[in-house]
This record gives structure tokens, sequence and C-alpha cells, in this order.
């Protein structure tokens, strides 16, 4: 092995060592059943619905039909792929809310396992690893962004360079909760801004805790390929899928 791989490798162990130790000495309690010593219980696992079968090449949503689904095909998102994990459903849900309230390092160590194993097997070559940045006001209340927890992690799993400073938002939006695919679009249009230092003629992943209509992701994709960046994929622990019963076999 190299001496960057080696060291990236050793990077790895000594995270995922450091965080196995603070567990030991002050025992986790999984946000969604709360059992304790589990930062991710393995019995939850069972219950994640994991998003498989068929999928749209670009957002990634369930597909039946084409390799490409009919919005995607109307107007094709910026990015070159998304992918998500999972549903946003019971015990996925409440482990990401549990990231976004208390800071737990424990589910950021666990959870990008799941990540890592799908990414390898969608064979995309990037250059770095970074996250859709959060609000201003949001920073200021948790004092921290919960995509890091996991996307730094994940970074160090894939033996990627992690460049969190190299995209930033340049203005505070609206919560996108209730709002319209439409509103949410507008929202966060022209809220991001990539540094060309960084990101120029880079393929860059970038990381989110919950997609849902894809907004963020696209307006994060403009920004960096206006910045020079040579192409933009991205993966998400979850996102809510709402299904179309004319697009699943058997469906009325």
């Amino acid at each position: 092995m190299e001496t960057a791989g080696l060291l990236k490798c050793t990077a790895y162990s000594a995270y995922r060592y450091l965080w196995k130790f603070v567990d030991w000495i002050f025992p986790s309690k999984f946000g969604g059943c709360g059992r304790i010593g589990f930062s991710w219980c393995p019995d939850c696992l069972t219950q994640v619905k994991i998003i498989q079968g068929p999928v749209c090449e670009k957002c990634g949503l369930p597909e039946y039909k084409d390799a490409t689904c009919r919005t995607c095909l109307l107007s094709s998102p910026p990015y070159h792929s998304l992918r998500s994990y999972s549903e946003y459903t019971e015990p996925m849900r409440s482990a990401i809310i549990r990231m976004k309230t208390y800071s737990d390092y424990g589910l950021g160590l666990s959870l990008p396992n799941y990540l890592t194993s799908m990414f390898k097997t969608l064979q995309w070559k990037i250059d770095a690893v970074i996250f859709v940045p959060i609000s201003k006001i949001h920073i200021n209340q948790r004092g921290y962004n919960q995509t890091d927890l996991f996307a730094y992690p994940f970074s160090l799993s894939i033996y990627s360079p992690y460049l969190p400073r190299s995209l930033v938002r340049i203005r505070d939006t609206r919560s996108q909760i209730r709002l319209s695919a439409m509103e949410r679009r507008t929202n966060v249009e022209g809220a991001f801004k990539a540094d060309p230092t960084f990101v120029e003629g880079k393929n860059i992943l970038i990381i989110d805790d919950v997609v849902t209509t894809g907004s963020s992701i696209t307006a994060c994709s403009n920004a960096l390929l206006q910045a020079g960046a040579n192409s933009v994929y991205g993966i998400a622990l979850a996102r809510p899928i709402i299904y179309n019963p004319h697009l699943i076999p058997g469906g009325v």
C-alpha cells in the first residue's frame, strides 16, 4: 500500500478506536429504541427500509419503467447521480434526529458504515468529499453541522480527501419543512458558494443526512460546477419515499 493510503487507513482506524474507547467509558444509548450500550442497535438495523431495486440513475428514486425517471428526463439535475441508503422512516428517522439534537458521535461513527458499503457498489470515481452547509442560525443553535459527524468518518473509510471549507452557505434560508418542491428550489437557489481553489477540475461527492426533493443538493451542485468542478455526486442517509402504485409491478 502506498504511504498516503496507509496514512489514511491509519487515520480511519485511530478515529474508530477513539470513539469505541469513549463508548466503553460512557456507554451510548441508541436514540431509536433507547437500548443502552449501542450507538446503533443491531435489532433496529433489521427494521431499516433500505432502498433497493431499480432506481432512477440520476435522482435515485425508485423507477420501474426506465433507467431515468420522467422528472429527470424533463429537467435533468446538475449533479451526475444521487443515491440514498434508506427510507426516512423509523428507526433511521430517530437516529438522524438524535444526531441533530445531541451531537451523537457514536451514531456518526456507525452510520457511515452503511454509506460506505453502498458507495462501493456504485463505482463512482471521486476526488473529494464535502457536506451540505447548514445556516448560520442552525450553527449558532447547535454549535455543529450534524452531517459533519458522519461525513468525516465516511471520507476516511473510502480514503478520500475531506474538504469541509470548499463549499459555504452565503445566505441563511427558511426552513425547508412544509415548503413545496418549487418553494424549496427557490429558497436555496444561489445560497451556496464554492471555492475554485479546492474543487476546480475535481469530481466532488456531497454528503447529506436527508434528501427530500434534492433542492439543496441541486443548489450545491450548481455552485460547485460554477467554481469549476468536473462533476458532482450526492449520497444521503435517507429520503422520504412516496410510492406511486402505477410504477410498481402489480400496483393499481
